[in-house]
């Protein structure tokens, strides 16, 4: 067996003998290569415009309950005030 044909490496306290060439894993490369792959593909920005579509429509929503709840108090006030009086 050649020294390309396996490799030696230290597995707990004993030395295993692999057939297969001992590859190192470079995360931060591989990372980095996931970054770029998403900046070129379109789904970061349809992603980025939905949340601010879905952002919007809550705004509204909330100003229109605010708004809702601020008219049926003032209605149930004048009410109450009108029994009170009666």
């Amino acid at each position: 067996m050649s020294k390309n044909d396996s490799s030696l490496y230290r597995l707990g306290g004993s030395f295993v003998i692999s057939h297969l060439p001992f590859q190192r894993k470079k995360p931060m490369k591989k990372f980095g290569q996931h970054i770029v792959n998403f900046l070129k593909r379109e789904d970061g920005p349809t992603a980025v415009e939905y949340a601010m579509m879905l952002a919007l429509i809550v705004n509204v929503c909330l100003v229109a309950i605010v708004s809702l709840g601020t008219n049926t108090n003032a209605t149930f006030t004048s009410t109450s005030n009108a029994l009170n009086g009666s």
